[in-house]
Formats: structure tokens, C-alpha cells, sequence
């Protein structure tokens, strides 16, 4: 009996690992096809500029769009194929398990370069799926979320404060240092 739960069990996390790589190569490989056709119209350096920032930003969206989909398995193994196991088999702790090594690789791509490639509306973007992802997965009767995430949420809130820091000092300066007009009527 312990050999076929140890043999479901690995069936299990291959057949997640092949899902979940599947999920992130086609979203990537969607995105880059994408990019390369509106790059198909770029011939000077303003525009291939404008085009590798619209592939960075296409292949931000689709890894989010990719981990989204990893989400939602989630939520329907735990509807649909969780009831079909013994309890003791524990296959939701294997899902999220092995969904979430994909999802920290994969989502780590984007905070963990540094932030520069990354603009304010991204930075804000990714903070919202990380805490989303960590509030679903608790949902989904999880004891606690995902302790790479809340690291990584934490770490983008102090970059995304301190952008906002700098902008706000920049248009403070702004003000003080206008020339002022007087309206004489």
C-alpha cells in the first residue's frame, strides 16, 4: 500500500511539473511572438528601443497571466480532484507544493535582476498577484502562504516606498523652484 501512494504521489508531481512548465513556456513563447511581430515594423533605434520595452512588458504580463492560470489549477485540483483521494494521501500539499517551486522560479524572474527593469505600474502590479496569490492559497485551506512570496512582497513594498520617496522629493523641488507670476488683476 505504501508503494502506491509513493508511486501516485510521483506520478502526481510529474504529471504538476509538466503542466506548470507547459503553462510558463507557452505563455512566454506567446508573448515573444508577439513582440517580434509588432518588432517586425521597427526600423530605427527609437523604435527598437520602444519595441524591447514592449517585450520586457509582454513577457511581464504573460508570466503573471501564466502563474494566474497555476492559480486557478489550484483552486479546481482542491474542487475536483482532491475529493478523489484518501485523506492521509495529502495531494493538495503536493499540487501547491510543486506548483509553487515553478511559480517561485518563475515569478522570481521578475524581482530578482533588481528593480530597474521593472516601472511603477509593474512593481505595483506584481505586489498586488503576490499578495492575491498568498490570500488565495490560505483560501484554498492552506496553513500559511507562501513564505517566498511574503518575503518578496515585503522587499517590493520598501523598493516601490522609496521610488515614491524620490518622486515625490523631485516634485516638491519642482514647486519650491518655479517662478512664481503675479496676476495683477
Amino acid at each position: 500500500l505504501e508503494d502506491l501512494r509513493a508511486d501516485v504521489v510521483m506520478k502526481l508531481k510529474q504529471k504538476v511539473d509538466e503542466r506548470a512548465s507547459g503553462i510558463f513556456a507557452a505563455a512566454t513563447a506567446q508573448a515573444q511572438a508577439q513582440a517580434a511581430a509588432k518588432k517586425g515594423g521597427a526600423g530605427d533605434a527609437s523604435a527598437a528601443t520602444a519595441s524591447k520595452q514592449q517585450q520586457q512588458q509582454s513577457v511581464f504580463s504573460a508570466i503573471l497571466s501564466a502563474a494566474t492560470r497555476i492559480l486557478l489549477d489550484l483552486t479546481y485540483l482542491k474542487a475536483e480532484v482532491v475529493p478523489c483521494f484518501p485523506a492521509n494521501y495529502q495531494v493538495m500539499d503536493t499540487f501547491r507544493s510543486q506548483y509553487e517551486r515553478h511559480l517561485v522560479k518563475e515569478i522570481g524572474k521578475l524581482y530578482q535582476r533588481g528593480f530597474p527593469h521593472l516601472d511603477q505600474g509593474e512593481l505595483l502590479q506584481l505586489m498586488e498577484w503576490l499578495d492575491y496569490y498568498n490570500q488565495e492559497i490560505v483560501n484554498l485551506g492552506a496553513v500559511k502562504p507562501c513564505s517566498e512570496f511574503v518575503q518578496a512582497l515585503s522587499v517590493c513594498l520598501q523598493e516601490y516606498l522609496v521610488r515614491v520617496r524620490i518622486q515625490m522629493t523631485e516634485w516638491f523641488t519642482n514647486i519650491l523652484n518655479r517662478v512664481q507670476e503675479v496676476a495683477l488683476n
